[in-house]
């Protein structure tokens, strides 16, 4: 695998598609984005969520489901948001890629390899101030995750710590006691 490309193409269809979600949602307030992979490390996808849909979906729940345990589930889950797999058939050639990489045998070395790339993907975006659009909230969060892993906690606070401001940072760690 040619990481450097791989984190180029991410780059630039993550930032087309963050820009097509934010032009076609432009009433809503996003609080948090973040890319993921699956635990085979076959996939990169995206996801966001706005205030507006997360507030919709907690509405929707019964009451004895609105418990503050649950509110933070669905508040940080990624695959509870609303624009989960956003535009996910724009990356269905670099996931075609992933799933037949020969470097997939030393499979260790190629999840910590994807998730670095998905990092430095959303560390440019940050650099370049792409977060601090009006549709934003100030303190949004970013994260990189893996679906259905026991160590999804452990990527998603790591990648949080390199890509946050401290405000925002706080916010999320405090999500696993809520």
């Amino acid at each position: 695998m040619n990481w450097n490309s791989l984190e180029s193409q991410v780059y630039t269809l993550s930032k087309k598609a963050f820009l097509n979600l934010l032009d076609d949602h432009s009433d809503e307030k996003f609080y948090a984005f973040a890319l993921y992979t699956d635990s085979s490390a076959m996939t990169i996808c995206l996801a966001a969520n706005s205030l507006e849909k997360l507030n919709e979906k907690i509405d929707n729940e019964d009451e004895e489901d609105k418990t503050d345990e649950a509110i933070s589930y669905f508040k940080w889950t990624s695959s509870e948001w609303a624009y989960e797999a956003f535009e996910g058939d724009e990356f269905a050639e670099i996931n075609r890629e992933l799933r037949n990489d020969k470097e997939r045998n030393e499979f260790d070395t190629f999840i910590h390899k994807l998730i670095t790339c998905m990092t430095n993907v959303l560390a440019s975006l940050v650099s370049e101030g792409f977060f601090k659009k009006k549709s934003i909230v100030d303190e949004v969060v970013l994260f990189v995750t893996i679906t259905d892993d026991d160590v999804a906690q452990s990527i998603e606070n790591a990648s949080a710590k390199l890509l946050n401001n401290e405000d925002s940072l706080q916010i999320f760690l405090k999500r696993s006691t809520s």
